[in-house]
């Protein structure tokens, strides 16, 4: 489980057997850590193997979620996220080959465009195949909770898994 921080922060999740991915550059081994049985305060987690999962909250942020070679991403994509690459980072973290950009707050009510920056970082990241629900959580009371639109704590939450014989 993740807990929105609004800087970028990806914590890595894995089975303890499994060793650590480094190889994603200088930048990114500056922000993975390791969550342990404690949930990490971070803006992403990474899943590298079957039997665990990704969770990140958000009211108004975009869930994102990225998969490939390296395994599958979920991350906290708020305007601090994404003006510090997030999506990128998750893409280069994992290989991801494809993605997927959930609710959230749309350009309807927010002076940022949030959707189309992530759309624009996991293409020039050089994903193919990006799925977008363009669907703003201000606008869609019905079916999204908005600390924008009502100051209200509750969350929406997105997630990320790989089933067995994935990776």
């Amino acid at each position: 489980m993740t807990l929105g921080v609004h800087e970028v922060r990806v914590g890595d999740i894995a089975p303890a057997a499994y060793p650590y991915r480094s190889e994603v550059g200088e930048r990114a081994e500056r922000v993975l850590q390791r969550v342990g049985d404690v949930p990490e305060e971070a803006d992403g987690h990474v899943v590298e193997a079957p039997g665990t999962i990704g969770l990140v909250f958000g009211a108004d942020c975009l869930p994102i979620a990225v998969a490939g070679p390296g395994g599958a991403a979920i991350l906290h994509g708020g305007r601090r996220g994404l003006e510090q690459e997030i999506a990128a980072l998750g893409v280069a973290t994992v290989e991801a080959t494809a993605a997927a950009v959930g609710p959230g707050i749309g350009p309807c009510c927010y002076e940022v465009d949030l959707w189309q920056e992530a759309r624009r970082q996991l293409r020039e990241a050089g994903v193919q195949r990006v799925e977008s629900a363009d669907l703003c959580t201000c606008c869609e009371a019905e079916l999204f909770f908005s600390h924008r639109r009502d100051g209200d704590p509750r969350r929406q939450a997105g997630l990320v898994w790989l089933d067995e014989g994935q990776r």
